[in-house]
This record gives structure tokens, sequence and C-alpha cells, in this order.
């Protein structure tokens, strides 16, 4: 749907919010691409199930750089 604004420029509502929505899917899509490597070689490289939580913060507090 098009319509024209006050100024006389034709405005796509639905494909700005298309794009937008597109946008935000890509991003959260790259976000758990490049997390779960990271997590799997975690769980992969602990020799034990209970060394999962510390290396997870640990790792989570190096790419935040929280303390």
């Amino acid at each position: 749907m098009m319509r024209i604004t006050a100024t006389g420029r034709l405005v796509r509502s639905r494909s700005l919010v298309a794009a937008a929505i597109g946008a935000v899917v890509v991003v959260l899509v790259a976000l758990a691409v490049t997390a779960f490597p990271v997590i799997a070689v975690a769980a992969g490289s602990a020799e034990r199930v209970s060394d999962v939580g510390p290396l997870v913060v640990d790792l989570w507090q190096r790419v935040t750089g929280g303390s």
C-alpha cells in the first residue's frame, strides 16, 4: 500500500515494516550462529558437566567486558 504524505512523497508503509522485521530476524540469526559454536566448544572442552557453567560465565564476561 502506498500513500502520499503532505510533502508529496510516496511512502510504502508495509515495505518499511517488512524490512525492519527482516533486519531484526537477520541480526538474531547472526547472533545465534555466532554464539552456538562458542558454547558448543566450551561444552565439548569441559571435562565434567559441572565445568560447563563456569566456562560459559567466563566467556560471557569476556564478551561483555563484565567483571
